[in-house]
């Protein structure tokens, strides 16, 4: 904990972001001697603390750790090699940047769903690049970097353009008609929404039906009892009535407590596997879309 300390410190004073995770605990006890109530209390807070860019910088040594005869408390002191942090980060910049110009490439290449995730692909590997960029130049002012401020600004901006286009052009409806397949429908939403797209509860160019069906048999020893689940996705133009894609996915689970939970949770799983293809395939066949 003590080095952790230092390391948060150190990350503070050169201006690195930081993530820090505290957990808070307390404890007591209420005690009654002599039919008077007394109480005690103690509380605690322990605090993790990760870099951001690389776990922890390079070029740091923890140079020596001590204990605090009196008190019990540790503490820590770490040493920064600026030349050999400032150029372990450049490295990750150029890294980042070129994983952000694949990307790009990518996204002018293709069309629909696989352009969109393009995108959001370089537009996050920038960001990434700016927050290294940012710990490098907080560690050391100049130096002959791979990638300048500048480019990564412009490089975002185009992303963020890219991205911001590609997702205007997507309207699209996630229905469901069932208590069962709400959980599916609702599923499939969050995950068009984390690429930025709006789902639409009216008029939309694509809508895409969930449907979950459950079928429990009778109980075959007294308890236990399975569950037959069928899912059921598909995407169509709402005008022309045409199917763009479709995944049906059909299982079984048996349980003493609650089967149609279990059968429910078993099609979730079935879900998060089939559907990167079907979206893909929604919007290669829908074109512009």
């Amino acid at each position: 904990m003590a080095v952790d300390a230092a390391f948060a410190r150190l990350a503070q004073s050169i201006q690195v972001r930081i993530i820090a995770d505290e957990k808070a605990r307390s404890s007591g006890e209420t005690r009654v001697i002599d039919g008077q109530r007394t109480g005690s209390a103690q509380s605690s807070m322990d605090r993790s603390v990760r870099l951001v860019v690389d776990q922890r910088l390079a070029g740091v040594m923890i140079d020596r750790a001590w204990q605090n005869p009196t008190t019990g408390e540790w503490h820590a002191r770490v040493l920064l090699d600026r030349k050999e942090s400032g150029r372990a980060l450049d490295q990750t910049v150029n890294e980042l940047r070129r994983r952000s110009q694949t990307a790009q490439h990518r996204a002018t290449a293709v069309a629909g769903w696989e352009q969109i995730a393009a995108w959001r692909e370089a537009l996050e590997a920038t960001l990434e690049a700016i927050d290294a960029a940012n710990a490098r130049d907080a560690v050391l002012s100049s130096g002959a970097w791979a990638v300048s401020h500048d480019e990564l600004l412009n490089a975002m901006e185009t992303a963020q353009r890219g991205w911001d286009e590609a997702r205007a052009r997507a309207r699209i409806a996630v229905q469901w008609t069932t208590s069962s397949s709400a959980s599916i429908g609702r599923a499939v939403s969050d995950r068009i929404n984390e690429l930025g797209l709006l789902t639409l509860v009216g008029d939309a160019d694509l809508v895409i039906q969930c449907d979950l069906s459950l079928v429990t048999s009778g109980a075959f020893d007294g308890r236990t009892r399975a569950t037959q689940w069928e899912l059921t996705i598909q995407a169509l133009a709402p005008e022309s009535r045409r199917f763009i894609a479709s995944r049906r996915e059909t299982g079984a689970a048996v349980s003493r407590n609650d089967p149609e939970r279990a059968a429910r949770d078993d099609a979730m799983r079935r879900l998060d596997v089939i559907l990167p293809g079907f979206l893909n395939d929604v919007f290669a066949r829908g074109g512009s879309l």
